[in-house]
């Protein structure tokens, strides 16, 4: 499942959990996070280092997560421009 704006994909879903697309930045700062890691849908697969896959503990903060959603489709919105 995938989470779009403009055509372009900001989010995605699947047994991996909820990744978005953002800035390097951001994706630093939640790497410091136990359970973030960047995207990679098969064992053997290429890791996606412009996502990362949101750790449990901020998921269930409503208020963070809302803020993570509008900053990954703001973000893809400006890459499209």
């Amino acid at each position: 499942v995938a989470g779009y704006v403009h055509g372009r994909i900001f989010a995605s879903c699947g047994k991996f959990g909820i990744a978005l697309k953002l800035p390097r930045e951001t994706i630093s700062r939640l790497l410091k996070d136990p359970g973030a890691k960047h995207l990679k849908y098969f064992t053997k697969g290429h890791v996606k280092k412009d996502y990362v896959v949101i750790p449990s503990g901020i998921i269930g903060d409503e208020v963070e997560v809302g803020k993570l959603i509008d900053e990954s489709i703001r973000f893809v919105e400006a890459e499209a421009r």
